[in-house]
């Protein structure tokens, strides 16, 4: 289990995960980038994306509310990024690695209430990627997993030491 990371910056936070694939760099951006692979592990995706800097990315809440957001870096070399709320950015980098590629996935945001149901949700997204990049069908936790992992969470959190991000 790859564990998040909470970093503290100037006048934010983000929440830093890593997952490795045994595929090429190349690979991975294309499937991160594919809107209906997005679909399946991103949150509220509706698989509707202008794949460009300045695209949007549309998504729903389930609820009856529909959004749209602006992606802000789309690139094999400068990764894939967007603002999310109008004020949390979401940036997806892919660096090559001796046995594949390794995402970089950072959230970075400024208010602190929400971010251990941030993070186990992050976490379950991730996995999930990686679920379907390695051709599983996705599948999700189930509610005592996700007790056990928020717990995790609340405890890494409580005794975290802020550091700068470098």
């Amino acid at each position: 289990m790859l564990f998040g990371q909470l970093i503290e910056n100037e006048s934010s936070y983000s929440l830093y995960f890593e997952r490795d694939f045994y595929q090429s760099k190349e690979v991975v951006f294309n499937a991160l980038t594919d809107p209906v692979i997005f679909s399946k592990w991103y949150p509220f995706a509706t698989g509707e994306m202008d794949g460009q800097v300045g695209g949007l990315i549309k998504f729903d809440d389930g609820e009856g509310n529909l959004y749209q957001e602006v992606i802000t870096k789309y690139s094999l070399e400068d990764g894939f990024e967007f603002i999310e709320d109008g004020r949390d950015v979401i940036r997806m980098e892919i660096s090559e690695t001796e046995s594949g590629a390794r995402l970089h996935f950072n959230h970075t945001f400024s208010d602190l209430a929400w971010v251990v149901q941030t993070a186990t949700g992050w976490h379950n997204c991730l996995n999930v990627f990686v679920q379907i990049m390695n051709g599983q069908p996705p599948q999700w936790p189930l509610p005592d997993e996700l007790v056990e992992l928020t717990q995790a969470y609340e405890t890494q959190f409580k005794e975290a030491n802020f550091k700068e991000e470098k």
